[in-house]
């Protein structure tokens, strides 16, 4: 039986799969709250025991910024036009995830996009 505080066993998030993920508690200026993130991470890492994965949360809030990759309404499960915020990079816990909070996959083409961000910000 899974955990309430972790997806269920064997549903570990995937690459490029957008998950409920709660941020809080957060500090300054960090994403806070429950909001859509995509996992960034690899798969290896995702299925590991280790437990804490790479994301980049996703509001429909924010300002449309160079360094954030725009997602349409009905891609990947979310229900607005949003952004992932590529310059939020961080990690997060299994614990963190919802418990059936998997929303969907990115396209191809949006995955691409966020890749060759990432690239740029972290000089890759």
């Amino acid at each position: 039986m899974a955990s309430p505080n972790r997806p269920a066993a064997g549903k570990h998030p995937r690459r490029g799969e957008v998950w409920r993920v709660n941020f809080s508690p957060s500090v300054g200026r960090e994403t806070r709250d429950e909001h859509p993130a995509l996992v960034v991470s690899s798969d290896h890492l995702n299925a590991s025991p280790f437990g804490v994965l790479q994301v980049i949360p996703i509001s429909s809030s924010s300002a449309p910024l160079r360094i954030h990759v725009e997602v349409p309404a009905g891609e990947a499960g979310l229900k607005k036009l949003s952004r992932i915020k590529c310059d939020q990079l961080g990690k997060a816990d299994l614990a963190r995830f919802r418990p059936g909070g998997r929303l969907g996959r990115v396209r191809p083409e949006t995955m691409q996009a966020v890749e060759a961000i990432l690239r740029r910000l972290l000089e890759l």
